[in-house]
């Protein structure tokens, strides 16, 4: 048969076997009165059964890009139904969660992580996590959980949830590479054991149904990575993560730390290794410690612990610089340009925390705001620096990476007169991480030019 008839008839299979999915659901929905979770759930792991053998009957990519652009438009027609319960629309919106865009970035998600996997079980290991896993941690979470993970202000998670994921998602990963991949039995356990892990700390964390997204995606990019690594870097990598969660569980008593943040900072730090290598993970865990864990607290600060999202406003710009900037950039300017955002944010919390909750005191002055970051970050970064590439950083690049963490403190000194920070806006918050990240990456640009 014709390949490009062959998709065509394919396609259409797949449109129709998902139209006979919605209809049978709500069928069922009408008959059984099904809870909104397990209907909204059922179609979730009846897409994964229907996208799985796109490697199998697919010759051509656009076909799967085609059919992702026409499921995404069918799923915005039907949120348009979504507050009327008996329409189709109800079969996914039923539930409360109107504020979630999980169903709508779905489709993207299945088609990036078809476009970028290497094998085929590279593609299905995701869609089995993203079909079964992320349904029965809901199905779970909705019917048993007792233990509730989150404070105010995060979404709703659940530990029974979280085990329930992490255990799924091991099945889900473990099966096709057992079945499709050729490496051997530790290093299949080792590779689920990671992936298990980072998927269900990033659904722990995901607000809006992101999770749809960003776990696809994210295990088609770090499965092709952890495959090519040999047993022990694996079994390295597995006693990081093991000492990574232990100072996780030390921490989270903390008074102004909640437990999704530390899920968060966890999950940053491992990401940060995966992607990047030891060295790069020193800055993190440097601001994590300094600002988070050993300060004093004042009575004002306990009663406004940091939730995951202050956590990711500091971590994920730098996360997302390193991902970045592994494709486009030198190692080594691209190391001293993370090292700078570091100091940016060591500075910046500094002078903010100070200035909010000990007013008054000389350590509220720029000039100690601009001390500590240069003697938290700088100065190790530059000794890393040296152990990595060779050679010590310039005067060019310390000039510049202090003009950065100035930059940063004049921003935040007019933004902390303006505004009440202890009540400053999540977008805000967001704005002040990517302003050091754009002090950094100013200066790493300034040092590329001026041939540093």
């Amino acid at each position: 048969m014709n390949t490009i008839l062959s998709d065509l008839l394919w396609a259409f299979v797949v449109l129709l076997f998902l139209g006979g999915c919605f209809l049978g659901v709500k069928s069922t929905q009408k008959r059984r009165d099904l809870p909104p979770e397990l209907s909204r759930k059922m179609v979730h792991m009846a897409m994964a059964v229907a996208v799985l053998p796109f490697p199998w009957i697919f010759h051509y990519r656009l076909t799967v890009v085609v059919l992702g652009v026409l499921a995404t438009s069918g799923l915005l027609y039907l949120r348009l139904f979504a507050s009327k319960g008996d329409e189709l629309g109800g079969v996914l919106y039923r539930v409360e969660r109107l504020g979630s865009v999980g169903e709508l970035v779905y489709p993207a998600a299945v088609v990036i992580a078809y476009l970028i996997a290497p094998t085929r079980e590279g593609y299905v290991v995701p869609i089995l996590v993203l079909g079964f896993a992320d349904s029965m941690a809901a199905l779970v979470g909705t019917e048993y959980a007792k233990m509730q993970l989150a404070v105010e202000r995060e979404s709703p998670k659940s530990f029974e949830g979280a085990v329930a994921f992490f255990f799924s998602a091991f099945v889900c990963v473990v099966s096709p590479l057992l079945l499709f991949s050729r490496l051997e039995g530790p290093m299949i356990l080792l590779v689920s054991l990671l992936v298990a892990a980072m998927s269900t700390l990033l659904e722990l964390v995901c607000p809006m149904g992101l999770d749809n997204f960003f776990i696809p995606v994210l295990i088609a990019v770090f499965l092709n990575r952890l495959t090519a690594y040999t047993l022990p870097s694996l079994f390295l990598y597995f006693l990081l993560l093991m000492l990574y969660a232990a100072v996780a569980l030390l921490f989270a008593r903390k008074k102004n730390i909640t437990r999704l943040g530390v899920v968060e900072a966890l999950l940053a730090v491992l990401l940060t290794t995966l992607l990047g290598d030891f060295f790069w993970v020193v800055a993190p865990l440097i601001l994590f410690f300094t600002y988070s864990v050993f300060p004093s607290l004042s009575q004002a600060e306990r009663e406004r612990p940091l939730n995951y999202h202050d956590v990711e406003n500091n971590l994920i710009p730098g996360l997302l610089m390193l991902a970045v900037g592994t494709l486009f950039v030198a190692p080594s300017l691209l190391f001293w340009v993370y090292s700078t955002y570091y100091a940016c944010l060591t500075a910046k919390n500094h002078y903010l925390r100070i200035y909010n909750y000990f007013p008054g005191q000389g350590g509220s002055s720029p000039a100690a705001a601009f001390a500590r970051g240069f003697l938290l970050q700088i100065a190790p970064g530059a000794l890393l620096y040296r152990t990595a590439y060779g050679a010590f950083p310039t005067l060019p690049h310390f000039a510049l990476a202090s003009a950065s963490v100035l930059l940063v403190l004049a921003v935040s000194d007019a933004v902390v007169r303006r505004y009440n920070f202890p009540h400053i806006s999540l977008r805000l918050g967001w704005i002040s991480g990517l302003i050091s990240m754009l002090f950094a990456v100013g200066g790493g640009i300034a040092l590329y030019f001026a041939g540093g």
